[in-house]
């Protein structure tokens, strides 16, 4: 009977019954699995606040579930707003398990979501060489490659247009220096025209450039006549011709693309006060303004191209914006010109060639906005295009997802 009783003690002991914490653990486990499969239902359906808490209710009873911190960091990362969760779900999920490679898919998802570029690339590159032929990770990576260079692109743009508004501002300080010397030196009475050439055979020797500048304002004030004391008056003798002129001038051939200058639109410089815009959008709408003009087809758009080009240019930000993108080209025009001269370029053959500076610099600022036009649509076609691709994507993993439903596997990762 001791024998017996000693066996059945021995037996008892043994843990064959199980353990109560393995019992709760794996409770726990399935319900966190129960929580991820309410998650994904509502990720299915686009509830993405909803799918949230049950991704976060599993986490909470599994926190070690890489899986969990995946699902949770594609919801944040799809609502928009929340790119800085997601990421920090990514990184947990590469933390839990360095070895799976849809990890590092969600990890540079987020980064690039975050304009991360450089993050993003080394993260889809961590992942493809864990799985080579993950084609979600091969878009990541060709998408991330494309924005660091259009971002690189922009970053190279405004350095450049920084550069040349800093020296374009530079030789106008110069240049005014220079004036207010020669004004000085000829005191209240007016120099001789003999003592004006031998003056200007000077500055010549001194400073090219200075030369240049003031030979095209010799020629600009022959064909203008004497300046107006003021912008403003400047401005207001202005003569803007008839509504038939200004119609055929604002809505032409091209005229969206002639239009993106809007200091242009508004025949206005970039010393233009806000008084000289606000009076020249008034006197300019009284011209084009379809109400007043009911029987002219184009009136309409003429007065949008006003309109558009007056908001613009009341924008502080964005008028800063167009004139040192003008004051830019402008100067490298200027530089441009002043090369050629130097290296023994005819005056008259440049200017037959380019026209005059007023005339040359036009043209170069049309063709800079228009290149700024340009490379904005392909940023947005590229965004577009980048924005469908994950669409698609999106798509594949709930018609995934729907498939393991039906084949009702407990696991569903997207």
């Amino acid at each position: 009977k001791m024998e017996n009783k000693a066996e059945t003690e021995k037996i008892n002991d043994g843990g064959t019954a199980p353990d109560e914490n393995e019992v709760e653990d794996e409770i726990w486990k399935i319900k966190a699995e129960d929580y991820k499969k309410k998650g994904n239902e509502q990720f299915k359906v686009n509830n993405l606040r909803e799918a949230i808490v049950w991704y976060s209710q599993a986490i909470e009873l599994d926190p070690e579930d890489k899986v969990y911190f995946s699902n949770r960091s594609a919801t944040y990362l799809k609502i928009g707003n929340s790119k800085s969760k997601a990421l920090k779900d990514a990184e947990m999920c590469v933390k839990l398990d360095p070895n799976w490679a849809k990890g590092y898919s969600r990890l540079g998802a987020a980064q690039h979501s975050l304009k991360r570029y450089d993050d993003a690339i080394d993260s889809f590159k961590a992942g493809l060489k864990l799985d080579p032929d993950n084609q979600i990770l091969k878009d990541g990576l060709k998408v991330s490659l494309a924005d660091q260079e259009v971002e690189r692109k922009i970053r190279w743009e405004t350095a450049r247009i920084e550069r040349e508004t800093e020296e374009a501002e530079r030789i106008a300080e110069e240049e005014a220096k220079m004036r207010r010397v020669q004004s000085e030196m000829k005191g209240p009475a007016q120099i001789e025209k003999n003592d004006e050439n031998s003056i200007s055979e000077k500055n010549e020797e001194a400073d090219p450039l200075l030369s240049f500048f003031s030979e095209i304002d010799g020629v600009t004030a022959k064909k203008t006549g004497a300046k107006l004391n003021n912008k403003t008056d400047k401005y207001t003798a202005q003569d803007l011709g008839k509504t038939d002129d200004q119609i055929k001038r604002l809505v032409g051939q091209n005229y969206k693309w002639k239009n993106l200058n809007p200091f242009d639109v508004m025949m206005l410089d970039t010393d233009a006060t806000i008084d000289d815009i606000k009076t020249r959008y008034r006197k300019l709408s009284a011209l084009v303004h379809p109400d007043k003009h009911l029987k002219i087809i184009r009136a309409r758009d003429a007065f949008e191209e006003v309109k558009t080009a007056y908001q613009t240019l009341m924008d502080k930000e964005r008028k800063n914006v167009c004139v040192s993108t003008i004051e830019a080209v402008r100067l490298r025009t200027a530089k441009e010109r002043a090369k050629m001269l130097a290296k023994g370029m005819d005056k008259h053959l440049l200017e037959a060639q380019f026209g005059f500076q007023d005339e040359h610099c036009k043209r170069e600022v049309m063709k800079e906005f228009a290149a700024i036009e340009m490379r904005r649509r392909e940023t947005e076609e590229h965004m577009q295009a980048q924005r469908e691709r994950e669409q698609a994507t999106e798509e594949e993993e709930k018609e995934k997802l729907k498939k393991d439903s039906e084949k009702e596997k407990t696991v569903i990762c997207f």
